[in-house]
Protein backbone atom coordinates (compact mmCIF):
# COMPACT_ATOMS: atom_id res chain seq x y z
CA UNK A 1 0.00 0.00 0.00
CA UNK A 2 1.29 3.43 -0.93
CA UNK A 3 0.40 6.44 1.23
CA UNK A 4 -0.48 9.44 -0.90
CA UNK A 5 -1.35 13.00 0.00
CA UNK A 6 -4.72 14.31 -1.18
CA UNK A 7 -3.04 16.14 -4.09
CA UNK A 8 -1.00 13.08 -5.10
CA UNK A 9 -4.14 10.96 -4.97
CA UNK A 10 -6.02 13.42 -7.17
CA UNK A 11 -3.21 13.42 -9.74
CA UNK A 12 -2.98 9.63 -9.75
CA UNK A 13 -6.75 9.25 -10.01
CA UNK A 14 -6.89 11.69 -12.94
CA UNK A 15 -4.07 9.92 -14.78
CA UNK A 16 -5.58 6.46 -14.23
CA UNK A 17 -9.01 7.66 -15.36
CA UNK A 18 -7.35 8.84 -18.57
CA UNK A 19 -5.26 5.67 -18.97
CA UNK A 20 -3.29 5.80 -22.21
CA UNK A 21 -4.16 9.46 -22.87
CA UNK A 22 -1.97 12.48 -22.26
CA UNK A 23 -3.20 14.76 -19.48
CA UNK A 24 -1.87 18.32 -19.63
CA UNK A 25 -0.38 20.14 -16.64
CA UNK A 26 -3.20 22.66 -16.95
CA UNK A 27 -5.81 19.91 -16.68
CA UNK A 28 -4.07 18.51 -13.59
CA UNK A 29 -3.85 21.97 -12.02
CA UNK A 30 -7.55 22.48 -12.67
CA UNK A 31 -8.26 19.24 -10.79
CA UNK A 32 -6.14 20.39 -7.84
CA UNK A 33 -7.18 24.05 -7.75
CA UNK A 34 -10.51 24.45 -9.58
CA UNK A 35 -11.13 27.98 -8.27
CA UNK A 36 -7.60 29.40 -8.50
CA UNK A 37 -6.92 32.08 -11.07
CA UNK A 38 -3.14 31.75 -10.90
CA UNK A 39 -1.71 28.30 -11.32
CA UNK A 40 1.99 27.43 -11.15
CA UNK A 41 2.95 24.52 -13.40
CA UNK A 42 6.02 23.98 -11.20
CA UNK A 43 3.63 22.70 -8.53
CA UNK A 44 2.77 19.76 -10.79
CA UNK A 45 6.48 19.07 -11.40
CA UNK A 46 7.15 18.85 -7.67
CA UNK A 47 4.08 16.70 -6.95
CA UNK A 48 4.87 14.42 -9.89
CA UNK A 49 8.42 13.89 -8.60
CA UNK A 50 7.12 12.92 -5.16
CA UNK A 51 4.45 10.67 -6.63
CA UNK A 52 6.96 8.87 -8.87
CA UNK A 53 9.27 8.22 -5.92
CA UNK A 54 6.43 6.71 -3.92
CA UNK A 55 5.21 4.35 -6.65
CA UNK A 56 8.66 3.49 -8.03
CA UNK A 57 9.13 0.57 -5.64
CA UNK A 58 5.83 -1.02 -6.67
CA UNK A 59 6.46 -1.26 -10.42
CA UNK A 60 9.48 -2.47 -12.42
CA UNK A 61 9.07 0.39 -14.92
CA UNK A 62 7.74 3.94 -14.99
CA UNK A 63 3.96 4.03 -15.07
CA UNK A 64 3.86 7.81 -15.33
CA UNK A 65 5.39 8.95 -18.60
CA UNK A 66 6.29 12.57 -19.34
CA UNK A 67 5.21 13.61 -22.82
CA UNK A 68 7.39 16.64 -23.44
CA UNK A 69 5.44 19.80 -24.16
CA UNK A 70 2.10 18.05 -23.64
CA UNK A 71 1.76 16.62 -20.13
CA UNK A 72 1.71 13.21 -18.50
CA UNK A 73 0.50 9.77 -19.46
CA UNK A 74 -0.34 6.80 -17.23
CA UNK A 75 0.63 3.50 -18.78
CA UNK A 76 0.49 0.21 -16.91
CA UNK A 77 2.45 -2.46 -18.76
CA UNK A 78 2.86 -6.07 -17.78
Amino acid sequence: MIKLTAFEYTIMETLIRNNGKVVSKDALMLQLYPDAELRESHTIDVLMGRLRKKIQSQYPHDVIITVRGQGYLFELRE
